[in-house]
This record gives structure tokens, C-alpha cells and sequence, in this order.
């Protein structure tokens, strides 16, 4: 879902110095599927 996806992202983006949000090669394009990557916890 756009929405949560959008709303999780700047949740971390609090978190963390780095996020970004990728879908993965191997994945269908009709799948929901995402990784979040996140670097540099904050605390």
C-alpha cells in the first residue's frame, strides 16, 4: 500500500541517516514487495 509505505518511510527517515526503500530484481511487478534499507541509526 502507497500510503504506508510513504508513512513508514519518513517514520525511519526520523530513525536513520539513510533510508531507501527498493524493490528487488527477482521480484514480480505486480508484487507489493519492498526491502527498506536503512543506515546510520540515530537512536
Amino acid at each position: 500500500d502507497g500510503e504506508f509505505s510513504n508513512e513508514f518511510y519518513h517514520y525511519m527517515k526520523k530513525k536513520f541517516l539513510r533510508v531507501k526503500l527498493t524493490k528487488p530484481k527477482a521480484s514480480r511487478k505486480p508484487s507489493s514487495e519492498l526491502y527498506c534499507i536503512c543506515l546510520g541509526y540515530l537512536g
